[in-house]
């Protein structure tokens, strides 16, 4: 019996000594320092995020109503700055059709089709996926959203808001609990 145990253990230690030798070590993100902050926040060209530690802890969000009644947040799709009106209402993210190649969102011509209810009746959109958005301190990859032709702002819907946590209204603030 000790023998088959003491046998285990060596397998055991041998299969994990091979695992560190043989597998690649994946690509970890470097933990910025002040120094890589100040440098990247002080770059006016620069349309990328500011980096953030690997594993920084995320923290609530609270964004204030403006004085037209809504809630905006900035972020970034694919890289590029944009600002979203947040419409929880909204099952999608949704992209102005003037937008989307700015913010690197391939759409053909032909992806169109009546596919929404407005207010104002249907309009045509094209489902997509979004390759990353960053936005309330969140990473989101692969994210559902459709091009929308007639549509004037950013709109971060359900396919974005329910992968950041729980979204609540207290008064005049909105709160975003990463979950």
């Amino acid at each position: 019996m000790n023998s088959l145990v003491s046998r285990a253990l060596g397998m055991t230690f041998l299969m994990g000594l091979a695992a560190l030798v043989l597998v690649p070590r994946a690509q970890v993100a470097p933990v910025p320092t002040p120094a890589m902050l100040d440098q990247a926040n002080s770059n006016p060209w620069s349309n990328a995020p500011p980096p953030q530690a690997a594993n920084a802890p995320r923290e609530t969000k609270v964004i204030a109503r403006d004085r037209s009644g809504q809630f905006h947040l900035d972020g970034f799709v694919n890289g590029r700055q944009t600002q979203f009106l947040i419409d929880t209402g909204a099952d999608l993210v949704a992209i102005p059709d003037y937008e989307a190649a700015r913010l690197g969102v391939p759409v053909r011509e032909d992806d169109f089709r009546p596919m929404l209810q407005t207010a104002s009746g249907t309009a045509d959109g094209a489902p997509v996926v979004i390759d990353r958005i960053d936005v309330a301190g969140t990473s989101l990859t692969g994210v559902n959203a459709v091009v929308v032709r007639g549509l004037s702002t950013m709109l971060l819907g359900q396919s974005a808001l329910k992968r950041l946590g729980t979204v609540t209204l207290r008064g005049d603030t909105m709160v975003i609990q990463p979950g």
